[in-house]
């Protein structure tokens, strides 16, 4: 009789069993991952604390005292420390850069642009060629440091006299009164008003050349300058006969106040192949003299001192006028 025998069920093999065991749980989600991050003591702390401040913040504001208006953090106007004036420089230069910068009085010291401001406020003002340094000298004080405009030159125009330096910038007018116009060369024949205000340049180059002549002029050399010794009376713009646009269109020309007549040339800093400035002075202590400035001279002269290698002279009547120099 055949016995049945039942089929073995086939086992899992060990190693099946425990790479079972070993999978990793699936992930959770990306939201769920981030709650749980967030959704403890000190993040939570964090994010409490962020919107306090930004709920609250007008009201903090209000209650932190404002520094800036207290006394030790202000600084008037009067106790600004500026560089010294020079002789023309109005002494309520100051005040007047307040004024037209509309910075207040007294200063906020705290201001983190304070300096930047005043910077700007003063290279602003017509007498200020430069603002050189601005700075905290102290907790209560402050010092600008500027380059002051140095008048050289009067300007006669059909509407009177202008000042400028020597870079033909126009200085203010009424800081001027009318003996000042004796204490500096005056130029002439100007074709030209000014072009702007004051602390703006003229705008002919003319008056440029003019003014960097007179500079060369009135500089003192031992006890007196080129203008007191040859006895100057004024700078005539003999060419063009228009605004110039350019110092190399410009030529200039000097009087003297015993009406001799000096056709210098070409301004000082313009291209040209005329003498230097020292040798056109030179020619001058050596002819100017001899010819028309000593009390001896029966007559005037003119001088042409633009040639390297002579200069001219012509024997001139005492009726007054400069000749236009002839190219």
């Amino acid at each position: 009789m055949a016995s049945s025998k039942k089929p073995r069920r086939k086992s899992r093999s060990p190693a099946k069993k425990s790479s079972a065991k070993a999978s990793p749980p699936p992930k959770p989600w990306l939201v769920t991952r981030v709650l749980r991050s967030v959704w403890r003591p000190l993040p939570l702390s964090a994010v409490a604390v962020a919107v306090s401040v930004v709920m609250f913040w007008p009201q903090i504001v209000e209650r932190v005292p404002d520094l800036s208006r207290r006394p030790e953090y202000q600084l008037p106007w009067s106790q600004v420390l500026i560089s010294t004036p020079g002789r023309w420089v109005p002494r309520e230069m100051a005040a007047q850069v307040r004024q037209m910068s509309g910075l207040p009085d007294p200063l906020p010291l705290l201001d983190e642009t304070l300096t930047e401001r005043l910077a700007l406020a003063f290279a602003q003002h017509p007498w200020v060629a430069e603002v050189r340094s601005v700075a905290k000298t102290g907790p209560r004080s402050l010092r600008v440091d500027v380059t002051y405009r140095k008048p050289v030159l009067m300007v006669r125009t059909k509407r009177g006299l202008y000042p400028v330096d020597h870079d033909g910038v126009l200085l203010p007018p009424s800081d001027f009164v009318p003996v000042d116009a004796e204490r500096f060369p005056i130029a002439e024949g100007v074709r030209s008003v000014p072009g702007g205000p004051a602390g703006t340049a003229w705008g002919d180059q003319a008056v440029r050349g003019a003014a960097r002549l007179a500079e060369v002029l009135i500089r003192p050399e031992e006890q007196t300058s080129a203008w007191e010794r040859s006895r100057m009376a004024a700078i005539q713009i003999l060419e063009p006969s228009r605004p110039a646009e350019s110092l190399e269109q410009v030529t200039l020309g000097v009087t003297t106040s015993t009406g001799s007549q000096i056709v210098w040339g070409r301004p000082p800093g313009a291209d040209s192949l005329e003498p230097t400035v020292e040798q056109k002075l030179l020619r001058l202590e050596k002819y100017l003299p001899e010819h028309g400035e000593n009390e001896r001279s029966r007559s005037p002269v003119r001088l042409d001192v633009r040639q390297w290698d002579v200069v001219e002279q012509q024997q001139l009547s005492r009726n007054p006028g400069l000749d236009r120099a002839r190219r």
